[in-house]
């Protein structure tokens, strides 16, 4: 179980401070306002330091990334996207 905490979670219709994340096996199971939810003793604790999170950006028509066309360098424009948050 992991935790991320102290984020501005942004939702489908708004944003939630002071938020916390709950995740197990890479899926969330939780998430709630910090003193509101409880984070299980033992969890792994990722302090977001007041950021921002969010979900990625899925682009399922992506042409070109990182000055590279997608079909001659694959990972080289993936990478790129990656790091920009685009899954």
């Amino acid at each position: 179980m992991r935790a991320i905490t102290n984020v501005n979670l942004v939702l489908a219709d708004s944003i939630l401070p002071g938020a916390v994340l709950l995740t197990d096996g890479g899926r969330i199971v939780d998430l709630g306002p910090e003193g509101k939810l409880t984070v299980p003793e033992g969890a792994g604790i990722f302090d977001g330091k007041g950021l921002f999170l969010g979900p990625g950006l899925i682009d399922i028509h992506t042409h070109a990334a990182g000055g590279v066309w997608i079909w001659q360098e694959p990972d080289a424009a993936a990478d790129t996207l990656l790091r920009h948050g685009v899954t």
